[in-house]
Formats: structure tokens, sequence, C-alpha cells
């Protein structure tokens, strides 16, 4: 799908990819300088500009958010713009949702890489049931302020 980005969230990557800190991202980016050019930032929100024919749950004008990237699959090449920061980017249609009404596109826009983490912490890895007290050590940055809202 081609999004129109409305907003972008930038994370730690983003700026290890920028500095080339630690040493081993450059066997990413490239040893001197970055191999090819990439945009930052794989969060992002905005509105559907077109879908491609196997698309079927969003219509052109659909206000989304997501990721443009996830982990290393083999079965899926890289998006073409792989970006956020970027003015449109081309998005694997299962890597994004539709935004409510009342999120705006920058709140939307924070919310997956954290979002989800801290989900998977708490449900999938801490298996935290209702009747549980959930202590969130650290509870800072943006897992942390999510974790708490969702042991909440």
């Amino acid at each position: 799908m081609l999004v129109r980005v409305h907003a972008a969230s930038l994370i730690p990557a983003d700026w290890h990819f920028v500095r080339g800190v630690p040493v081993l991202v450059r066997l990413l980016t490239g040893l001197g300088r970055p191999a090819s050019p990439s945009v930052l930032a794989s969060d992002l929100a905005g509105r559907v500009e077109a879908a491609g024919a196997n698309v079927s749950r969003f219509r052109p004008g659909d206000a989304v958010f997501g990721r443009t990237r996830t982990g290393h699959r083999p079965d899926r090449p890289a998006p073409v713009s792989s970006g956020g920061c970027a003015e449109f980017a081309c998005v694997v249609g299962d890597l994004l949702v539709r935004k409510t009404g009342n999120l705006s596109f920058e709140e939307a826009a924070a919310v997956p890489l954290a979002g989800l983490t801290a989900l998977q912490a708490l449900r999938d890895a801490g298996r935290i049931q209702p009747v549980q007290q959930v202590l969130v050590n650290g509870a800072s940055g943006g897992v942390g302020t999510f974790a708490v809202q969702l042991a909440r």
C-alpha cells in the first residue's frame, strides 16, 4: 500500500543508524558512510493513497498507523521506501491498523514499536493475568510508559 505520511516517530535504532554506533551497525549501513540512501522511522501514521489488488482491508483515504517494516523476513522483500520520515511510504498491509478518530496522527505514530513491545512483554512473556500485581521497574521511555498503562 502507498501511505501519505502525516506523522512518524523515531526510535533509538534510528539514532544508531545515523551515528553508526555501535560499530556493528556499520555492517548494515556501510563502513565509511551509508551504502544506500535510507529513510528513517519505521513507525508512522497517515492516510492510504493507494492499495494493491490483494489489499481488501483498506481503501484510499483510510487513516492508518503501524510499522513500515518488521525484523528480517526472508519471505518478504524490504519495502521500496522503508521510512516514515518520507512524504510517502510503501507498506505491507498487514503491518497497519485503522486509526480511531479520537487519536491524532502524532499520537498514533508513537504507538507501534513501543506499544507492541510492552504488550508482548506483559501478555506473552509475562503471561500477566487480571488479578496479578505488576511492578514495572524503570517505567520510563516508550515501552515503560505503555507497560504501566497496559498493566493498569
